[in-house]
């Protein structure tokens, strides 16, 4: 059988309508096994697209080598049946060549609907090529893939992340009282280098580079973990200046944070407070920066303590205040020149307790 096709009159038509229905066959089996699966390149030269491109340029081949075929012997049914225009003919002939004689034939020829199939056939041949190609489409997806836990050889998205921690040293003391049977307890704390460096580094640093600093493990552009907790170190600072409150009569505590004998002495001072006990104190009258009564008694406790701008933390590592006076406001003031002394005199200065100051 497949002897006879070979030789007989059609046996070139028939191959290419078989050829023609392979490659749509073929092109049908790639798109499915494709579909929604990674893009390939066969040894990195050979795409999908150019298969598909090509299974199309040969499906189209054998299908306009047919309906060409087909036209040339159809003509000669026509004008056996009936008497035509010689100019079907022509028109016919044309179509068996191309789309232009196609539109001829759909445009002049009465009849001959057979012919006018063709011809149709022949101008979709043409737009083969581009439908074929926009088949594939193109998108970027996200892929979740889950962690191996196990060690083995597959993608692994890790983050570094603590629920607890547990390192570090406490160490109580013991130490008797002197004529007493109590005894006085203290702990001595210690951390490792790793958590000190961390808190050196969420002090010293803004935080946006301290969340970029995270270590995390990601194979791809794009890892998404559950919302965790862990243990970070962050730092702010906050202007107070508008808690600081005057204090009047504070000369006893200035005498006696000076370590003078003149502790009944009445000396007028005013300081001004912090909520968290932090002060900042001098004699009044007394110039800053200028002239013999220039220091000022600042005294704070470092450490942990309760303070209204940081309730919203539950876990404060650390926290200090600062009190110092207004330079820019000082500038600006007649007379003041830092770290001159002018003998003691105070014509044209910002005296004590009226010098703008600032907390932070």
């Amino acid at each position: 059988m497949l002897s006879s096709l070979q030789w007989s009159a059609w046996g070139p038509q028939y191959w290419a309508l078989s050829g023609s229905i392979v490659s749509f066959a073929a092109m049908v089996v790639l798109l499915a096994r494709f579909d929604d699966r990674p893009i390939f390149a066969w040894q990195g030269i050979i795409t999908l697209n150019a298969v598909i491109s090509i299974l199309s340029v040969a499906m189209k081949a054998a299908v306009a080598f047919v309906i060409s075929e087909c036209l040339a012997q159809w003509k000669w049914v026509l004008f056996t049946r009936e008497d035509r225009p010689l100019i079907d003919f022509d028109r016919i002939d044309s179509a068996t060549r191309g789309p232009l004689g196609s539109l001829r034939i759909l445009l002049g020829t009465k009849g001959a609907f057979v012919v006018k199939l063709g011809a149709v056939l022949t101008l979709l041949a043409v737009a083969l090529d581009p439908l074929a190609q926009q088949i594939i489409q193109v998108r970027e997806i996200v892929v979740y893939t889950q962690t191996n836990r196990n060690g083995g050889n597959g993608l692994s998205a890790l983050n570094s992340g603590t629920e607890s921690y547990s390192m570090g040293s406490a160490i109580r003391n013991q130490r008797p009282l002197l004529n007493s049977t109590l005894s006085e307890w203290s702990v001595t704390t210690g951390l490792p280098l790793s958590m000190q460096g961390a808190i050196l580094n969420g002090i010293s640093k803004p935080p946006s580079e301290v969340e970029q600093e995270a270590l995390v493990q990601c194979p791809t552009s794009n890892c998404t973990w559950n919302q965790f907790s862990t243990v970070g170190i962050c730092h702010r600072c906050n202007d107070v200046s508008s808690e600081l409150r005057p204090v009047q009569d504070f000369g006893q505590v200035v005498v006696a944070l000076a370590n003078t004998t003149y502790a009944n002495a009445k000396i007028p001072s005013t300081a001004f407070t912090l909520p968290n006990g932090h002060f900042i104190a001098n004699i009044d009258g007394c110039p800053p920066y200028n002239g013999r009564y220039a220091d000022c008694e600042n005294k704070q406790s470092f450490g942990v303590y309760s303070d209204s701008i940081y309730t919203d933390i539950d876990t404060l590592v650390w926290s200090m205040s600062i009190i110092h006076p207004d330079m820019e406001a000082l500038n600006k003031s007649v007379g003041f020149t830092p770290g001159e002394s002018d003998g003691g005199s105070k014509a044209g200065l910002t005296l004590w307790p009226d010098v703008p100051l600032k907390a932070t």
